[in-house]
């Protein structure tokens, strides 16, 4: 229960040969909290504020547990600086 905002019920969805449920891990950009998650299936989810009334079931969800150093966002960080260097400089703005 989501308080007087919404509800939410699922599952996890089995995964082939009997190896646990489906993962998505180290997805590109991912920081060091969303680097790993469990796909499941929504047996209910309910959202309702500001007028909106939402309502779905059979939908996909991610579900995580983590642990997190501040070593671990230091390597993440350090590795993002590595790409944003990587990428080629924007052309520079002509005099009007």
């Amino acid at each position: 229960m989501l308080g007087p905002y919404g509800s939410f019920s699922g599952h996890l969805m089995p995964g082939g040969m009997g190896n646990g449920s489906p993962k998505i891990v180290l997805a590109p950009g991912a920081d060091p909290i969303h680097k790993e998650y469990s796909q499941g299936r929504t047996t209910k989810q309910t959202y309702t504020d500001s007028g909106q009334k939402w309502d779905w079931v059979k939908s996909n969800y991610m579900y995580s547990t983590f642990q997190v150093s501040s070593d671990d966002y230091e390597k993440f960080l350090a590795f993002m600086m590595q790409q944003m260097q990587k990428q080629p400089k924007p052309p520079e703005k002509k005099g009007s």
